[in-house]
């Protein structure tokens, strides 16, 4: 029973994540992306995981050092010495997860950033060998936003998204584990518990995809718009234009405001989602421990193990929340990265390795000139 129980929410948490890429973006497109950018910096990624699933190991094993030291303080017959060798060791495991946390920041911004600035290298790259007509139709200051404020929306996704995932789905098992171990009845509480509210947490994440795309498109139009105009600014004063640019940029700021707060609002539901999901876990747990505690006779020290390692398991439900939510935003920068690259030149162009080497003659038949 307490190996099927994780194995259960491990499955129905790669559900919910495999039916949070499968939207508009198709979900090759997200591992393709990683592949790529990741695979040049496949040691620093190693070193994240190692980091990130060290951490990990450490929160699961520090309710059952408090556990020890809290009925141990509460037993005349424990020596003095192992009371303090297990605080002690409470809060050396308290400082390593501090240090592994900074740790793993620093990788994680690191490997963001070499990947995204290698994205804008090849985005910026494809973008100037575009034809002139693609360029008349869109202003710089949109693709400015389309190079740099998409590609700065992926970072996280560049550097912790799978691995927050995987050590997500280690923590659930790890707590499942504890609290079927103690109890299966209670195991099987939190099994339910969990998948609830993944369940709860997979039927909102897809309504706030298309929103973001619609916020990220809105950005895009009024960096374009206040590009154009500040480069014009003198011919705008010049015209007497300056109360239509200024209703225009009215327009385009309530645009953008519009579309941000639609998908803020609906992001939003997620998060009263996760917080009635923990009053609800911590009102269980709590009663499940009062009534182990009084029927069954489990220690005070387990009863306190076992509401820590309710914030344990909720930990990874919220983590998941904060995935998903990356998820939704990853797509519809991911979809607009990819419309980009995919445009392509109508003129045909002539590769320079094929030219002869020397000076190149140039012959010119029926030209003529007049005015």
């Amino acid at each position: 029973m307490s190996q099927m129980l994780p194995k259960l929410i491990i499955n129905n948490m790669l559900y919910t994540i495999m039916a949070s890429a499968n939207d508009s973006i198709p979900l090759r497109e997200y591992w393709a992306l990683l592949g790529k950018y990741l695979r040049p910096y496949k040691g620093w990624v190693t070193a994240l995981a190692v980091l990130l699933f060290s951490g990990v190991g450490l929160q699961l094993v520090s309710p059952q050092i408090m556990r020890r030291f809290i009925d141990g303080a509460g037993d005349t017959n424990v020596p003095l010495d192992a009371v303090l060798a297990s605080a002690l060791l409470f809060v050396g495991a308290a400082l390593a997860r501090q240090i592994l946390g900074v740790l793993s920041t620093y990788t994680g911004l690191h490997v963001a950033w070499k990947a995204t600035n290698a994205l804008r290298e090849d985005l910026t790259l494809h973008y100037l060998r575009l034809d002139m007509p693609f360029h008349n139709q869109r202003t710089p200051g949109e693709m400015i936003e389309r190079i740099d404020g998409d590609v700065a929306s992926l970072a996280s996704f560049f550097s912790k998204f799978a691995l927050n995932i995987l050590s997500s789905v280690v923590m659930l098992a790890g707590t499942l584990v504890v609290f079927t171990e103690e109890d299966w009845r209670l195991g099987a509480a939190m099994a339910v518990y969990a998948t609830l509210t993944l369940l709860a947490l997979s039927r909102l994440h897809n309504v706030a995809m298309p929103l973001w795309r619609s916020a990220r498109a809105a950005a895009a139009g009024l960096f374009g718009f206040l590009e154009e105009r500040l480069s014009g600014t003198v011919d705008i004063r010049a015209l007497g234009a300056v109360p239509y640019v200024m209703r225009r940029l009215s327009q385009y700021t309530g645009e953008r405001l519009a579309a941000e707060s639609r998908a803020s609002l609906v992001a939003m539901r997620i998060g009263f989602v996760d917080i009635g999901s923990y009053t609800i876990g911590q009102v269980l747990v709590v009663a499940a421990g009062y009534y182990l505690f009084h029927e069954v006779g489990i220690t005070v020290g387990t009863v306190a193990m076992l509401v820590y390692y309710m914030d344990l398991l909720h930990r990874p439900l919220t983590e998941l929340t904060k995935q998903m939510e990356e998820l939704q935003r990853a797509g519809a920068s991911i979809g607009r990265v990819g419309e980009l690259f995919r445009e392509a030149s109508e003129i045909d162009t002539i590769d320079p390795g094929t030219l002869p080497g020397g000076a190149l003659t140039v012959e010119m038949r029926d030209v003529y000139f007049a005015y």
